[in-house]
This record gives C-alpha cells, structure tokens and sequence, in this order.
C-alpha cells in the first residue's frame, strides 16, 4: 500500500518515522535502517524510501512509530480507532496517522487524500490551458489591430493622393509635366495599398490559423483532463476491490486463530482498569516531568512538530544579567538556534519591544535562521505576546513554554502549553 500513498501523506508518515527513529533500541530498529540512526533529524528525513519501506515491510516498526503517534496525539489517536470524524485535522494528517495505526477505515482515508491531490493536479492543467487559449488570443487580436491601422492609414493617403491628381488634371493645361508626376505617383501609392491588403488577408489568415491551433489545443487538453479524471474514477474502484479483498483475507483469518485459540472470557474489563485513577490524570504522562529538570527539555522538544516559546529576558536575567541587552539578545538566541537544529523543534524567542534602541533584523551564526524572534508592539509587554502565541496553536499540538513568570505559567497552562524553567533551559543550553 505504501506505493500507492499520496505524496503529502507519504511524507508525513516518513517525518514521523524519522523522528521516531533517532529514539528507538538499536536492537528495535530493523537493520535496513541502522546505517540512518545516528543521523540527524533533518537527515533522516531525506532517507524517504528505505523509511516507506520499512513501514509497509515491518509490522513491529510500524507498531513501535505508531506508538509514538499514540503517546503524542492520544486525542487524535482515540477519534480515529472510534471511527469518528476528525474535521479539525488536517486530513493529511489525519490519513498518515490512520496508515500508521491501521485504524478503522484507514484505507478509505488514504484514498480520499490521493483524491483530493488527483483534482488538484486536473484543476492545474485546466487552467494553464484557457491561460494559454486566452495569451494566443490576446496575441493574434494585437496583430490583426496592428495590421488593419496600417491598412486604413495606407487608404487615407491613398485619399489624398486622388485629390491631388484632380487638381493636377485641372490645371494640365498648365502643367503637364506635374500632372504625369503626380499620375506615377498615384500607381505606386496604388501599389502600396495592394500590398498592404495583401498583408492585412495574411494577417487574418495568420490570426484564424492560430485560433484554430489554440482550439485545437484546447481540446486536446479537456480530453487529458477527461482522461484524468476517468483513470482516478478506475484507481478509486481498483482500491475498493484490494479493500474487500484485504477484509476478506483478514476476516477469515480472525475467524481461523479465534476457533483455535478460544480464549476464555477476561476476568476484568477496561473500565476495572481505570476506576482508581483521579480525576484529570495526565495520560501522556507529562504531569510527572519537573520543570527545572533538563531532561524535561529533552524529553518535550523530542516530541514530534513540538514549538519552543522562551520569554526572552526573563531568561536572559536568570543567566546572564550582567551583559548588555543586545549581547544578552544574542547570546541566548544563538544558544537556541543550536538546540533548534540539534532537536528539529520550531523555536520562538519574545523579547519586551520597548527595551529596544534597535532592533535586531539579522543575527550571525545559526540562531538567526532557525530561531523566529519577536518583538512586542509599543503598548505591549512580551508576556501578552506569549500567551497570543500559546492560544494561537492547535488543540493537540506540544507547545512548551519556559518562563518564571507565574501569572503567564497559569494562563498559558490552562491553554494546554508545557512549562520548563529558565534553569532547565539555561542547563540544557550549556550542555549543547
């Protein structure tokens, strides 16, 4: 199935595996894939082949990247395998989760996203067709007006040129010799003219040929598009029959290990297993990590798509107070940029605006282009800006945030982010 995944779900699935990856047993990982384990991030994302491969091949390294998916996404997670709609998804996402899962109605996912990515290829070819119809419109209208101004200029002086030889003929008796010069003249202007609408029938048999050419062309190409949509039509209907097919085989062989195996009926059931745990229990787990622990920091910014929002001078003043605030500014976002390349996590850095004589437009080294800083506006202080950023971000999604301020650790934890501490940060900085 992998061949046939739609490429943005096939990257996605791809990215996931790569993050997952790097944090896998060797042992765990299937030895096509050793060689790309101690690759960075961004590497092993390039690896796309070997990684689709392996997920499609491996069922027990699918199952370990799928149990990543689940620990991070277990909402997501929770709607797909109840076969509930998942419309505040993306549906890309939505289908590389399921593909990972093997969730109920996976396929039928997997196929609506190479559906949607078909139609948008047609709509593309469509319209660079009429652009191409209506550029040799255009083109053929501007030669014909050409020609014709020329023609109808040439006709006017042929108009006066016949004025002028009635007024030599009048006066022939007087002037013969003027009036025979002015008689040639007429011939050759006469001549003119001929040729002049010999190129004015060119030119209009030139534009009718090239509008012939561009409804040809626009033929051709609805009949492409026809085509195209024909052969998605045939590839939606080849995957409802390896569908059925792959049911069938699955259905029988659940029927086959469930008459062998016959196991008794379970003593507990799920809900036997939770009726102990307390109210508002954190299932990832993350209610447990300390805030001023590094390995805090590791562990959050490992996650996948996970967003890094550091209060920037309450970091710097925990740090290094004593620096100015523009060395404080560069030091600390170079120090992020480093982690933002080591862990592949989105890294934003808010500074107070109205501290700033001049602000930073480009930083040297590496921070400048992995880390996004920002400035709070005038009227503004960074700490409003952080908890835009926070409610900003999707239900779902890691967003950690490191601050000591208590009032933006309240707002911004109620809004789902994670909270470490200057401390850890400043620890896991100088162990980069």
């Amino acid at each position: 199935m992998t061949g046939e995944l739609p490429d943005s779900v096939r990257r996605r699935v791809v990215d996931v595996a790569a993050e997952r990856l790097g944090a896998m047993p060797t042992e765990d990982v299937p030895p096509s894939l050793r060689p790309f384990q101690r690759f960075t991030p961004a590497r092993r994302r390039q690896v796309v082949l070997p990684l689709a491969t392996a997920l499609e091949t491996d069922d027990a390294f699918r199952t370990a990247v799928a149990e990543g998916v689940r620990a991070a996404l277990p909402e997501l997670v929770a709607a797909l395998e109840a076969g509930e709609e998942v419309a505040a998804v993306d549906p890309d996402d939505a289908a590389a989760v399921a593909y990972l899962l093997r969730s109920p109605g996976w396929e039928d996912l997997v196929a609506r996203a190479a559906s949607r990515e078909a139609d948008a290829r047609s709509s593309v070819a469509a319209a660079a067709a009429e652009r191409s119809v209506a550029a040799a419109e255009r083109t053929a209208a501007a030669s014909l007006s050409a020609v014709t101004a020329r023609a109808e200029a040439a006709e006017e002086r042929l108009a006066r040129a016949g004025e002028d030889v009635e007024r030599e003929r009048r006066r022939a008796r007087e002037a013969a010799d003027r009036a025979r010069q002015a008689e040639a003249r007429v011939a050759v202007l006469a001549a003119e003219v001929d040729q002049l609408r010999a190129s004015v029938a060119a030119a209009e048999a030139a534009a009718t040929e090239a509008q012939r050419r561009a409804s040809t062309r626009q033929t051709e190409l609805e009949d492409v598009l026809e085509r195209v949509r024909r052969d998605s039509r045939e590839s939606r209907e080849a995957a409802d029959v390896r569908t059925w097919l792959l049911l069938d085989t699955l259905s029988r062989a659940v029927s086959g290990l469930r008459s062998e195996l016959s196991p008794a009926p379970p003593a507990r059931r799920p809900a036997d297993m939770v009726a102990g745990a307390p109210d508002g229990a954190d299932p990832a787990g993350f209610g447990m990590l300390a805030a001023d622990e590094v390995a805090t920091v590791d562990l959050l910014l490992g996650l996948p798509q996970a967003h890094l929002i550091v209060d920037g001078y309450n970091v710097t003043k925990t740090g290094f107070p004593d620096l100015p605030l523009e060395d404080q500014r560069t030091r600390l976002v170079s120090g992020l940029g480093a982690l933002a390349a080591r862990t592949g996590a989105e890294v934003t850095c808010v500074f107070d605006g109205a501290r700033v004589q001049s602000r930073m437009t480009s930083l040297s080294g590496g921070g400048g282009r992995r880390v996004r800083v920002v400035f709070s506006p005038p009227g503004e202080i960074a700490d409003e800006v952080i908890k835009r950023l926070v409610r900003a971000e999707p239900t779902g999604r890691v967003v950690v945030v490191c601050t000591a301020d208590q009032e933006v650790v309240d707002d911004t934890t109620r809004a789902g982010a994670r909270i470490v501490s200057p401390v850890a940060l400043l620890g896991r900085l100088a162990r980069a």
